[in-house]
């Protein structure tokens, strides 16, 4: 008797925890849920398309005669925390390399050449200059992002930069240099190289817009294009009389987890 009075009561016991823990599991489940659709974590991979130019077209550069795109590689890592059901706020740190290679016809163009038998010469030169920049950097984007449909999202804001190498050459060419000033001595020179890449600064911030579209629930591809808003030389430097900007557009494709 007492056997079944004990068994009867587990029974009994069994019955009125069991919805209780069916009803933890489940909102368990809704917790878990909703964290991941309100975070989301994604790899792109992608390239860069662009160059560095000036907000107006200097009384230097007479013609461009040649501008070559030279594809970089973009890799990042991305957060997103979805505060709306269209609105969210995105960050991460991207790699990518900025590149270009452009040459121009020049007058009067306030150079500095290497001496090839050591030290610099520093006037106005008219003639070619070719221009190879190479530069890498870490950004990290500050974004708001909107999602216009269920597999369309535009997003914009700021990124900030820090250039991990740096690399301004080139050379001239098929031109004469006027020492020091607009009517110093001319020197006809067939080719000379220059290097402005310590000049260049270390940081640079700008803004970017962009969107995404979802091919499938982990793959989406992105176009993004930046602007950035400060020199690419730093404040000290005073061979250029005009400030050049880099303006790139980043193309690729994203992997959500």
């Amino acid at each position: 008797m007492k056997k079944n009075t004990f068994n009867l009561g587990i029974f009994l016991l069994i019955i009125l925890i069991s919805p209780s823990v069916v009803r933890a599991q489940r909102d368990s489940s809704v917790m878990r849920g909703r964290f991941l659709s309100v975070w989301e974590y994604s790899l792109s991979a992608g390239m860069t398309l662009g160059g560095s130019t000036p907000l107006t077209v200097p009384d230097e550069v007479n013609s461009i005669k040649k501008f070559r795109i030279q594809p970089g590689l973009s890799l990042g890592a991305q957060v997103r925390y979805r505060f709306h059901s269209r609105w969210s706020v995105e960050s991460g740190l991207r790699f990518e390399m900025k590149r270009m290679e452009v040459t121009a016809r020049t007058t009067h163009y306030n150079m500095v050449l290497i001496d090839p038998d050591g030290g610099e010469l520093k006037g106005v030169w008219t003639g070619y200059v070719k221009t190879d920049a190479n530069n890498y950097y870490f950004s990290v984007p500050v974004r708001a992002s909107w999602r216009a449909t269920s597999d369309w999202r535009l997003r914009g804001g700021l990124f900030f930069s820090y250039a991990a190498r740096r690399r301004f050459m080139g050379t001239v060419y098929d031109g004469y240099l006027r020492k020091d000033n607009p009517t110093g001595e001319r020197i006809d020179i067939d080719e000379a190289r220059y290097d402005f890449s310590p000049d260049l600064s270390r940081f640079g911030w700008g803004v970017e817009l962009g969107s995404s579209l979802q091919l499938s629930r982990r793959i989406s591809v992105y176009g993004d294009l930046s602007f950035q808003l400060n020199d690419i030389f730093r404040p000290g430097f005073r061979v250029l009389d005009f400030s050049l900007h880099p303006f790139y557009f980043n193309l690729g494709a994203a992997y959500t987890f």
